[in-house]
This record gives structure tokens, C-alpha cells and sequence, in this order.
């Protein structure tokens, strides 16, 4: 893969998480990160969670309102920070997932799809699970295309 492809890739992740992001990540969220294993059923249930909310954000006054404010604050941990959001909270319970898979999927995602498209000497595969890695590395052509779907 060409360092422009790569640097895309990296562009196209971050333009993601930014989007979904409930909050920047705290110093205690990086343990978290590190061991959350993302799974085709989590997946599954964010890319509903995702398309549903790019859905009814254009037609739901309050859960634009939810999508478009982020956190300044880099203390409040990410799943403190979903906590103010009930509406986004709601549409995750809806779609099957916890607080913390709302909040942590989209970094987990983007950090092992940063790692994935990285030189091997270059990775730094500590900031994610071996399994989140492996995940993303099998699964990358269906991350991408939700990816895609929700831009």
C-alpha cells in the first residue's frame, strides 16, 4: 500500500471516530481501549447503531444536537461522557450495545485499523487487544465499506 493510500486510511478513520467520538479519550479510558475485543456481533450491532443514527440525525432536532457537541474535556472518561447523551445512549441500547462498546468501538477501530495499514517495524500494536487487531485485519474490506456508508 502507497504512503498516500496509508495516509487516506489514517484521514478517513480519524474524520470517523471524530464523528462518533462522544468525548476525547481520558488517561483512563487507554486500559480500556487496550483490552476491548471487538467482535463480528459488536460489529454487526454498531454498523445498526451507526446507519440509525445517521438516519434519524436528520429528522431528530436533539440527536443532532447530541452529534454535533463534543467534549473539551480530556479528564471526563468516555463512557462518563455518553452519560449526558441519552439520546445517542439510547440508540445504542437499542442496537444491542453497552455504553462501553458505543464509546470504544469506533477508537478500537481505528486504532488497530492505523496498525493494520502501518509497516510492521512502524505498528504500535499496544494501544489494542491482539484479538481487536487480528479482527480488523480479517474484517477490513466490511469495516471499510461501513465506513464508506456512513460518510
Amino acid at each position: 500500500m502507497t504512503q498516500q493510500k496509508r495516509t487516506l486510511v489514517a484521514a478517513t478513520l480519524a474524520a470517523f471516530l471524530f464523528m462518533v467520538a462522544p468525548a476525547r479519550a481520558a488517561p483512563d479510558d487507554d486500559a480500556t481501549t487496550r483490552n476491548y475485543v471487538l467482535t463480528s456481533d459488536k460489529a454487526k450491532r454498531f454498523a445498526t447503531y451507526m446507519t440509525t443514527l445517521k438516519r434519524d440525525g436528520a429528522q431528530d432536532a436533539a440527536l443532532r444536537a447530541e452529534l454535533s457537541h463534543q467534549s473539551a474535556n480530556n479528564d471526563t472518561p468516555l463512557r462518563e461522557s455518553m452519560k449526558t447523551k441519552p439520546v445517542m445512549l439510547g440508540y445504542a441500547r437499542r442496537a444491542g450495545l453497552t455504553e462501553q462498546d458505543a464509546c470504544f468501538i469506533p477508537i478500537v477501530i481505528m486504532y488497530a485499523g492505523m496498525a493494520v495499514e502501518m509497516p510492521p517495524a512502524q505498528r504500535k500494536t499496544s494501544l489494542v487487544s491482539p484479538a481487536s487487531l487480528e479482527y480488523v485485519r480479517q474484517h477490513k474490506a466490511e469495516l471499510t465499506a461501513l465506513m464508506k456508508s456512513l460518510q
